[in-house]
């Protein structure tokens, strides 16, 4: 239970770091949490387009089966370090905070180029994945 307290204060957090480094970030509403596993969805310049995350504060599951999981459904899975990401909540050093969206866009850049965007642009080009686009 406490783990699960803990992720959700981390998503928090995530949210928090890359609002505070000038990203557009919006939290999945409860059906995305709960049912689409969106746990928020941030602004990309570079690809023009909102993109749905699942947060994780644990690097080995991001990297098995609860990132297959995400990405299977269209939704890109990213993990940030939990300690840093409290020292980072606690102090709002420019460093870390630097060092932690670049670690989190770099995740993001790879997986894209890794899967190819057909994969899952094929999966948010359809109109019920538009709906559920932050306005």
């Amino acid at each position: 239970m406490e783990t699960q307290k803990f992720g959700l204060r981390a998503e928090k957090m995530a949210i928090d770091l890359l609002r505070a480094a000038g990203h557009r970030v919006q939290p999945g509403n409860c059906f995305e949490d709960k049912g689409l596993k969106i746990d928020f969805w941030v602004w990309s310049p570079k690809m023009a387009r909102w993109l749905p995350i699942q947060f994780t504060v644990d690097k080995s599951a991001a990297v098995s089966w609860k990132g297959m999981d995400a990405l299977k459904r269209g939704v890109i899975i990213s993990w940030l370090p939990g300690e840093d990401l409290e020292v980072w909540a606690v102090r709002r050093g420019i460093d870390l905070q630097n060092e932690l969206t670049t670690l989190f866009w770099n995740q993001i850049d790879g997986l894209l180029q890794g899967f190819g965007p057909k994969y899952l642009f094929g999966k948010w080009n359809q109109p019920w994945w538009q709906s559920l686009l932050p306005r």
